[in-house]
């Protein structure tokens, strides 16, 4: 069977690397948060150069090449069940809204995490805030040296206090918070991926190739 190739190294390299540190993170999310945290880092810096890509990179990499009108997305999968379908080199409209709908949904995954460790006076987002400090690190000397008698921290004019100063038991309420949100987005991300598993499955059946493998070669059947 002649073939052609579609997706160049980068956009394969991404993939799988994404999927490994996707299931990584399952795995560390609760009893190996240091690894858990680099790992974040890590799915940042992918997510940052993927999207880059989807506007400099090859032809089938660029968001260019598999955005789609909903009611292409939705004709497609009509015709996907119906078995009426037409293939598509690259990414077909189900598959380029996925595309979409799993990097929006894993960067405000990623910021959310940020948020959880800047609320605990953690990760690059405390910089420049001033003198946050996480409640589990505070304590009584320390609050006593940032304070005047009335309590109030002495670079802060009254009145004036940042929400994220405003004690310890709001610091918490404010982690617990993007906590809540973050382990959500987790969850969406669980759905939409295993959706996009089952769609990969389907479109290979209907379309009588190995969207899998083609992803591992970056080549697919030419016609």
């Amino acid at each position: 069977m002649k073939t052609i190739k579609v997706w160049d190294l980068f956009v394969r390299v991404f993939h799988w690397s994404l999927v490994l540190a996707i299931l990584s993170q399952l795995i560390t999310a609760e009893d190996f948060q240091p690894i858990h945290i680099r790992i974040g880092y890590f799915i940042i810096v992918l997510l940052v150069l993927r999207i880059m890509w989807g506007f400099i990179g090859t032809r089938h990499a660029r968001f260019t090449d598999f955005l789609y009108p909903p009611a292409d997305v939705l004709t497609y999968l009509k015709g996907l069940f119906r078995g009426t379908a037409p293939r598509y080199t690259g990414h077909n409209p189900a598959g380029g809204a996925m595309v979409i709908a799993l990097l929006v949904v894993l960067s405000l995954t990623t910021l959310s995490g940020l948020l959880t460790h800047r609320a605990e006076g953690r990760g690059p987002l405390v910089l420049g805030t001033g003198n946050l400090v996480s409640p589990a690190l505070a304590d009584d000397d320390d609050h006593d040296d940032r304070s005047d008698h009335s309590g109030r921290y002495a670079h802060e004019a009254p009145g004036q206090l940042p929400d994220e100063m405003h004690g310890p038991v709001a610091s918490e309420r404010n982690a617990h918070f993007w906590k809540e949100i973050h382990e959500s987005l987790v969850g969406i991300l669980i759905f939409l991926a295993v959706v996009h598993i089952g769609g990969v499955l389907v479109s290979s059946y209907a379309h009588k190739e190995n969207l899998i493998w083609a992803m591992i070669t970056g080549r697919k059947k030419d016609g």
